[in-house]
């Protein structure tokens, strides 16, 4: 079960009390859902949150650069990147991943802040 998969990771990491595993009885509004829900929670006990989908691939780097603009910017609500596509296989996907790669920085830098 997902339970037990959870807690041999959290052995294994030395992560009890650490790792948190959630599931929601009631399931509804999918990913806003789960956002709110977290957010009502438990979101008084954290300083920032980063929200990904499941196929978010985000480097440590990335997350160090957002934490210190957040932190000299407290009055940011929301901080977002630029989304990027990596490791597509289709042919589309390889054409939407190498447009990204070329115009995505482009295309963001007016909007940097």
């Amino acid at each position: 079960s997902e339970e037990l998969a959870w807690a041999e990771v959290c052995e294994r990491l030395n992560a009890v009390g650490k790792l948190f595993y959630r599931r929601r009885w009631r399931n509804t509004k999918k990913k806003s859902g789960n956002i709110s829900d977290f957010c009502r929670r438990w979101g008084k006990d954290y300083r920032y949150m980063v929200v990904f989908d499941a196929d978010s691939v985000m480097s440590g780097e990335a997350l160090v650069k957002m934490t210190c603009t957040m932190e000299a910017n407290p009055k940011i609500g929301i901080l977002q990147t630029a989304p990027r596509a990596v490791r597509r296989r289709t042919l589309y996907g390889r054409i939407q991943q190498f447009a990204s790669h070329v115009y995505g920085p482009l295309f963001t830098a007016g909007l940097h802040f």
